[in-house]
């Protein structure tokens, strides 16, 4: 598949490398040819990156020096217990992301120009300008939706600090951790966006399988009719005028006998010059990019499905444990029960393209075994779809960080299922905390 393609990026995927560069997490630099990494801004994202980790740190050490009457996040051993799991990961998450940032931009633009590739050798189009405007509506109030629980989560914990005399500093170093929360969300979307651009080369090669398989299934039909048509006629005049069978009956009884091997002409295998082999090296081309993409951002993936594990314990945990002690805080309720809805969105649109992608190659599969069905084991035809047939078996990736999980919707009921289990033990240091209390 020779092919030369420049690398170009718009919409919504250039949207969100724009606001990635800002924040400190995509080192590069958008051209009217495509992207490129830069140095200057890789220690801009090494800097920022470090600095505020490191000032929520410093929020965290004096959160933890400060009294427990005035302590904002560790009041008790379980909270302490929640709130440093909570640090810990999107630490960890925002500085996987800025340090790994070169190395993993280096393949998403490699990757970038295998699929402009595969699609102008399959030369598709797929209403692309509807799709990315749909991309940057959903990034955009994805975005907003994450601001607007931002504000009146910091208005929450300044009233609270006001009120109940908290620490005033401690909340204002905590209030960077925010910043990592949309680090987070727009690392988050850079992989959503590159999945899915993966995701309609492979409908790409899917489409035009279809259409192979509806013009080769087109063909041989009408071959067969017009035997059937010649024949029903000529058999019709022998019954009434003769007993003997005309000679151009037999011929065509002769020809339904090899009809298979008369398709062998290429104009009932190409369609658009498309043949099995060329979508077959598409297919391939397809399967090399995911892994690419998998190996590239393997642990961040891993750590990112611990945050939505994580963060569906933290959420659920803050909010049982106001509807014990007060049930006049409905803006507080109201605020972490948008938090969950949030966090189980945000999963939803990390695992959807994976699933989405394990759809369209079971298609695959489905569409070349129907194709199989109509080809004769003489016809040449057979050996591309005979071996296209064996690659989907034998060549079958998928989007598993690290080998330790595979991205799809069964995972979402997994996670859930483990977060239910963990709330029930996490409750139940509550109640000993609780029991403690009331004996002292």
């Amino acid at each position: 598949m020779k092919v030369s393609a420049k690398c170009p990026v718009g919409g919504a995927l250039a949207l969100v490398l724009r606001m990635s560069r800002f924040v400190g997490v995509a080192p590069v630099i958008l051209t009217q040819n495509g992207i490129r990494l830069s140095r200057p801004l890789t220690f801009y994202s090494y800097f920022v990156v470090t600095a505020i980790s490191g000032v929520i740190l410093s929020g965290f050490a004096l959160d933890l020096l400060t009294e427990p009457k005035r302590s904002l996040r560790v009041r008790t051993p379980t909270s302490r217990m929640i709130w440093v799991a909570n640090l810990s990961i999107v630490i960890l998450i925002t500085s996987v992301a800025a340090y790994r940032a070169p190395a993993r931009f280096l393949c998403i633009i490699n990757c970038l120009k295998q699929i402009q590739k595969i699609k102008i050798f399959i030369n598709g189009e797929n209403n692309i300008d509807l799709f990315e405007k749909l991309k940057t509506v959903m990034i955009i109030s994805t975005l907003v939706g994450l601001g607007f629980l931002v504000f009146f989560d910091i208005y929450g914990y300044v009233t609270e600090a006001l009120t109940h005399g908290r620490e005033v500093r401690t909340l204002f170093l905590y209030s960077f951790l925010y910043y990592e929360y949309f680090i987070v969300l727009l690392v988050e979307l850079q992989f959503i966006l590159i999945a899915q651009k993966l995701l309609s080369a492979l409908r790409l090669v899917n489409d035009a399988l279809q259409q192979l398989m509806v013009s080769f299934k087109t063909q041989r039909n009408n071959y067969y009719n017009r035997f059937r048509n010649e024949f029903t006629s000529y058999d019709n005049y022998a019954l009434k005028e003769s007993s003997t069978v005309p000679n151009k009956v037999i011929n065509y009884v002769v020809d339904s006998l090899t009809v298979k091997e008369k398709l062998d002409d290429k104009k009932y295998f190409r369609s658009d010059n498309r043949t099995v082999r060329d979508l077959s090296n598409a297919y391939t081309g397809i399967c090399d990019i995911l892994r690419r993409i998998d190996d590239s951002h393997g642990f961040l993936l891993l750590l990112i499905l611990i945050s939505f594990f994580m963060q569906l314990i933290i959420t659920p945990y803050y909010l049982i444990t106001t509807l014990y002690t007060s049930m006049n805080q409905i803006n507080y309720i109201l605020l972490q029960i948008s938090w969950c809805m949030y966090h189980i969105i945000s999963m939803l649109m990390v695992v959807e393209p994976c699933y989405q992608t394990q759809k369209e190659m079971d298609r695959t599969q489905m569409l070349v075994l129907y194709l199989l069905r109509y080809i004769s084991s003489t016809d040449p035809m057979f050996v591309d779809v005979d071996i296209f047939c064996k690659q989907l078996y034998l060549d079958r990736p998928s989007y598993t960080p690290l080998g330790m999980c595979t991205i799809s919707r069964p995972l979402t009921v997994t996670i859930i299922g483990a977060v239910m289990t963990y709330l029930v033990i996490i409750f139940q240091l509550r109640s000993y905390e609780s029991n403690s209390k009331d004996q002292l």
